[in-house]
């Protein structure tokens, strides 16, 4: 690992070189270096006291929009309004030029840390080679509460667990996505930092969050606000650019058909329709496929998932089916290890038998022998 060092005071420097393991090495730089430049190399940057502060800031905005990977540190006096300034440019902290050695290294580990992070979701195990075909997985559903993000998330966990290809798992369900807590993630960015950053593929990326299944998640704003400042072309740009870069996304999306998801369904290669059995879920599947057949989002491969297929509700399957006039492609029954997995972030090929054959089932449509390729990574 390699971190850049500017402006630094000689006995700073030394003191820096001590906290750092023998892994690290400290490199010069100059501001002229890091913004004019290519500090490819470089995961961290130190921006020492000898930097004016304006410049500081300068670099640190360049960089958080050209490399936001690498991690800055300013060293300045640490004092709230600097402290806000900095981190408004990008900038993961502001060190005292006082800091105690003990306080230093406690401080530059969580930097070299995220940006270990940010570089395994910039460059994932298997790459998308250009040409390579891709599949856009769009999970759909009229209503809320049918476990349409549970069905996303569980789908992604299979098929990074049952493929070489990257994964990545995108929340549209703006104002209220669930997808990071599914996943027990406390996502640095989410899609408004990432819509803020199209065009930059670099930067989109580095918007993702990494999960230990390999799974990449592009999660929901935290503050539901922030839903209204993410236009549906920022969206289709973001899908576009992840859609370049890994070989599946999945989409998880509000419930309805608001533009986030018509932007996701007009690039969709595979659609997978939820619905529960109850009554107001099955009619409003049946507006929503009637919907779908007017606007003519393509010829995506249709799956139809029937979420607590086994509730005792007097509507059995047949019924259903024809009610939608289509027919139900995988059932998942109601089941307490499904909650329960979910509680513990675990996904439902892990939740037992009953849970994990029907997600076997939707694998399968999407990957040759899922139950095969789940035994040989060892899961």
């Amino acid at each position: 690992m390699k971190i850049g060092v500017v402006g630094s005071e000689p006995d700073f420097q030394e003191r820096l070189e001590r906290m750092v393991d023998s892994g690290t090495v400290l490199v010069p730089c100059s501001v002229d270096d890091l913004t004019h430049g290519s500090p490819e190399a470089l995961q961290a940057i130190v921006l020492g006291p000898q930097v004016p502060i304006r410049d500081a800031l300068h670099t640190a905005q360049t960089l958080d929009s050209t490399r936001p990977e690498i991690g800055v540190v300013l060293v300045a006096d640490p004092h709230p309004k600097m402290l806000r300034a900095a981190l408004l440019a990008g900038a993961r902290d502001v060190w005292s030029p006082d800091i105690e050695d003990d306080d230093l290294q406690a401080r530059l580990e969580p930097v070299l840390s995220v940006a270990a992070r940010r570089s395994d979701v910039l460059h994932p195990v298997a790459a998308v080679t250009a040409g390579e075909p891709h599949q856009v997985i769009v999970v759909v559903s009229p209503k809320g509460g049918t476990g349409k993000t549970t069905l996303a998330t569980n789908l992604a966990f299979g098929m990074a667990m049952a493929s070489d290809d990257p994964i990545v798992l995108v929340d549209l369900d703006l104002q209220f996505g669930d997808v990071a807590t599914a996943l027990s993630l406390m996502p640095e960015r989410t899609v408004a930092d990432a819509a803020r950053l199209v065009g930059n593929t670099t930067a989109v990326k580095t918007s993702l969050a990494p999960h230990p299944t390999g799974v990449h998640a592009l999660c929901a704003p935290i503050d539901p606000a922030e839903a209204d400042l993410i236009t549906p072309e920022a969206t289709g740009q973001i899908l576009d650019t992840l859609a370049a870069e890994f070989g599946t996304t999945i989409i998880d999306t509000s419930a309805g058909l608001d533009e986030h998801t018509l932007a996701a369904l007009d690039r969709a290669t595979d659609l997978v329709v939820v619905s529960t059995t109850d009554i107001f879920a099955v009619t409003g599947t049946r507006r929503l496929l009637d919907v779908l057949e007017e606007i003519d989002i393509g010829e995506p491969d249709r799956h139809l998932v029937l979420n607590r297929a086994n509730a005792r509700v007097d509507i059995d399957r047949a019924q259903i089916e024809n009610t939608l006039n289509w027919a139900v492609d995988v059932e998942i029954p109601s089941t307490r290890a499904v909650p329960l997995a979910m509680n513990r972030g675990e996904s439902l090929l892990d939740g037992g038998r009953i849970a994990r054959k029907p997600m076997l089932e939707l694998l399968a449509r999407f990957v040759d022998e899922p139950a095969r390729s789940l035994k040989r990574v060892g899961r």
